[in-house]
């Protein structure tokens, strides 16, 4: 992973330019310059994944082209990341999560400069300042990529992450538990196409590459992209709020039914079910001691599954990567990419 972060400086320089470009068309707006400013902070503070599996993938395929070609490239790495966090400031808003990247989510931060200013509605505030970043976010990335060939590919898997947007929203606010298979496309088109599929698939499309080995190459994209998810449900379920970035059992208190909570369902008498559901989407503090029998829980009831599941996938995922037609640096780049998903720690 440390090619994948060798990567950040330069995306982080080149999205800095670009803002900076940017302003320059919205000078006589009063709000332009602060919201620039928070996007300066807010876009660089994330680990780039998207931009940075771009290009190593470039990269580790084709040295010579990745040179040659380094500036227009960086311009697509960079409208990854822009389009990322309009994602997740919409995303933010949609959770009601106060949180993000270990600071204040956009509509947060809103939230509390319309308290200081003693503002009318300062949460409603918030939330429609935070809609409003999101659009924009994706003109300024749409900036860097319309006059590119692989624009409409971006836009149409961007597309496709929010349908899933929607999916989970739905699942949420529906009171039936939906199917394991339900929740696994959720994972499949928030998470895992447009955070390693989609990167892969423009670096493929680019090369040129054998449609047989650009299908597998999806395939695998896909699968790393559902351990990355199921992790960061972990993460988020076991770790503490500064390792997350996320308020503690954030996703039980949101009530959100992922495949935790539903491996929980299965294998939860009656007792354990009941403490699950005094918290489950209600939206308040949750005590020390029910945090800690939440998180034996599900080390106990839903870890041991869910391991089972990983390790099938990634199986799966080592076959795929060894079938591939390269037999260079991608395939090293891929199996790493791998190992560091499984390894994250909880």
């Amino acid at each position: 992973m440390q090619q994948l972060f060798n990567k950040k400086a330069l995306i982080d320089a080149a999205i800095t330019t670009h803002l900076d470009q940017e302003l320059i068309n919205f000078q006589q707006q009063q709000l332009a310059k602060p919201l620039f400013s928070l996007l300066k902070v807010f876009v660089v503070k994330g680990k780039t994944v998207r931009g940075g599996l771009f290009l190593s993938y470039l990269e580790a395929a084709n040295p010579q082209f990745y040179l040659e070609k380094q500036s227009e490239l960086l311009k697509i790495a960079a409208a990854l990341e822009i389009i990322h966090a309009g994602i997740l400031a919409h995303d933010d808003v949609i959770d009601q999560d106060e949180q993000r990247r270990g600071s204040n989510s956009v509509w947060q931060e809103y939230r509390l400069q319309a308290e200081a200013a003693n503002y009318h509605d300062p949460i409603n505030y918030g939330k429609n300042q935070a809609i409003c970043v999101g659009s924009i976010c994706q003109y300024l990335a749409n900036q860097l990529i319309e006059q590119t060939t692989i624009g409409k590919l971006i836009n149409q898997e961007i597309t496709k992450t929010y349908l899933a947007e929607m999916l989970d929203s739905q699942i949420t606010a529906n009171p039936e538990i939906p199917s394991i298979e339900t929740v696994l496309e959720l994972y499949q088109f928030k998470t895992a196409r447009y955070t390693f599929g989609l990167p892969l698939k423009l670096a493929a499309t680019i090369l040129q590459t054998s449609t047989k080995d650009t299908h597998v190459l999806e395939q695998i994209s896909n699968a790393i992209g559902l351990i990355f998810q199921i992790q960061d449900d972990l993460i988020g379920l076991l770790e503490n709020s500064e390792k997350s970035g996320k308020p503690l059992l954030s996703d039980i208190r949101e009530g959100k039914k992922t495949i935790v909570y539903l491996q929980l369902l299965r294998n939860c008498d009656e007792a354990e079910t009941t403490l699950l559901h005094t918290h489950f989407g209600k939206q308040q503090q949750i005590n020390q001691e029910d945090g800690k029998a939440l998180q034996n829980l599900i080390h106990s009831k839903a870890l041991p599954d869910i391991k089972i599941r990983l390790q099938t996938l990634a199986n799966e995922t080592k076959e795929l990567i060894n079938s591939l037609d390269d037999e260079g640096a991608t395939k090293n780049l891929l199996q790493d990419l791998l190992h560091f998903n499984l390894s994250r720690d909880y």
